[in-house]
């Protein structure tokens, strides 16, 4: 699954993900966060919470779990493989610093 955002500034993620989408053949769904954020969200009640802890339970600290994307304001979009660890001290840190 890959979740992406309509664009940002001058790129047009979607124009940009139309260009390759045959040539990704293991990518089954791709959702538009600012069209189809209803979509995700329904998407998780049918999971069962065994199901949940299972995936839990089945990852590592260091396991890539995002990959996130630079807006390409100096250059060409880029992206970097975010591990767990990241993305979840991130997550915990973020109310905190927000206030």
């Amino acid at each position: 699954m890959l979740l992406l955002a309509k664009g940002f500034r001058q790129n047009d993620y979607k124009a940009m993900l139309a260009e390759v989408r045959d040539r990704c053949p293991a990518l089954r769904l791709s959702l538009v966060l600012d069209e189809d954020w209803k979509t995700l969200v329904d998407s998780g009640h049918g999971v069962a919470a065994h199901v949940l802890e299972l995936r839990e339970r089945s990852l590592q600290f260091d396991d890539p779990i995002n990959i996130q994307y630079t807006s390409g304001t100096t250059g060409f979009p880029k992206g970097r493989r975010c591990r767990t660890t990241t993305s979840s001290t991130t997550a915990s840190s973020w109310p905190r610093r927000c206030g």
